[in-house]
């Protein structure tokens, strides 16, 4: 099992970027509304939109993730998951 990660000293930590050309980008004040507002949420969006990198960038923009642990702290890991089909019974 890995050691925790310890968290990164506000100099040491990248500069998180949102590129403007994906749609995911062009949405974010209303996404990082809902990520404050509620635990779990469900985002669509057509394939090349930014989904898969720009949402975990969006957590730890608010704080979120282990990166932003208190000194100590583990802090808590960033869940993504891309189901491909549904199914309703």
């Amino acid at each position: 099992m890995n050691a925790p990660a310890s968290p990164a000293s506000a100099s040491s930590r990248p500069v998180i970027a949102f590129p403007p050309e994906l749609p995911v980008s062009a949405r974010r004040a209303e996404i990082e509304t809902a990520l404050q507002k509620h635990q779990v949420i469900i985002v669509c969006g057509e394939t090349g939109s930014g989904k898969t990198t720009q949402l975990p960038k969006m957590a730890l923009a608010l704080g979120r993730g282990r990166l932003n642990a208190q000194a100590g702290g583990r802090g808590r890991l960033i869940g993504h998951t891309q189901p491909r089909r549904f199914v309703f019974v």
